[in-house]
């Protein structure tokens, strides 16, 4: 494992960078003087792959390159994914109203703020019915826009059109029933270079790390990225055993 570290308090920086396989090892540690906790995230300089080097990643996004350059990267449809995500819970908290509109130069598809509400699920609407906050995030992602919420505090439905919009380069359109029933079954059945894919697995890791979290203990999120994309948690502190079996487990 690469010895060269930067780091961040951001969970969800850390939960893409994760994604694009970089090693995560986070501390979280109680501030004396606030009574807070504080969790800390160390982000190896360069994914396990070699693909994906951090610094450069984290100053080309900083200084708004990657956005006019690469808008379709994977670390800011991560990043895209996670704001849609909050996105749809300011909604259903403030009933702040949001607008899904397309990124400019790429597929991906981000919430703004502002609009005319929920559209509501209208007669003879084809529509996908789920739960799942996080796979209504991801659909958002490649242009399902959420249709209605019902229930309650701790038992939400959410309701999104099953087709997306029509796309700029002639490919055919996301079917959001297709990808969450692949994605369900087999996630390989859905490739990275696919928005949603990227969207689902930033999501999902940033759950790990609110899970580890509240562990107290030290952590490093392990990604085998592009192949077979296995993860694994383990303590920091872990045995050799430990790091051999994850090797074992990444290489099956």
């Amino acid at each position: 494992m690469t010895e060269a570290w930067t780091s961040t308090l951001d969970t969800a920086q850390a939960a893409t960078f994760g994604t694009l396989g970089m090693p995560i090892k986070m501390q979280t540690t109680l501030l004396e003087l606030t009574g807070k906790r504080e969790t800390r995230f160390q982000i190896a300089l360069q994914s396990v792959d070699r693909i994906y080097d951090t610094n450069e990643i984290r100053g080309l996004w900083k200084s708004g390159e990657l956005e006019s350059k690469y808008p379709g990267h994977p670390f800011l449809t991560c990043m895209r994914a996670l704001f849609n995500r909050q996105a749809v819970l300011d909604l259903q908290k403030n009933a702040n109203p949001k607008t899904l509109v397309k990124v400019a130069g790429c597929e991906v598809h981000q919430y703004v703020n502002g609009g005319v509400g929920l559209a509501g699920v209208k007669h003879g609407t084809e529509a996908i019915e789920t739960s799942d906050l996080k796979m209504v995030a991801a659909l958002s992602t490649v242009g399902l826009p959420l249709l209605a919420i019902t229930g309650s505090e701790g038992d939400h439905r959410y309701y999104l059109p099953r087709y997306g919009p029509a796309r700029a380069d002639g490919q055919p359109v996301a079917d959001g029933l297709a990808l969450m029933t692949a994605w369900r079954r087999d996630k390989e059945e859905v490739p990275w270079e696919n928005p949603f894919a990227q969207a689902c697995r930033g999501l999902h890791n940033r759950e790990r790390f609110i899970q580890a979290i509240t562990r107290d203990v030290e952590m490093v999120l392990l990604i085998k990225p592009k192949a077979n994309w296995r993860s694994a948690l383990i303590r920091a502190d872990a045995s050799p055993a430990a790091f051999d079996q994850v090797k074992r487990h990444f290489d099956r």
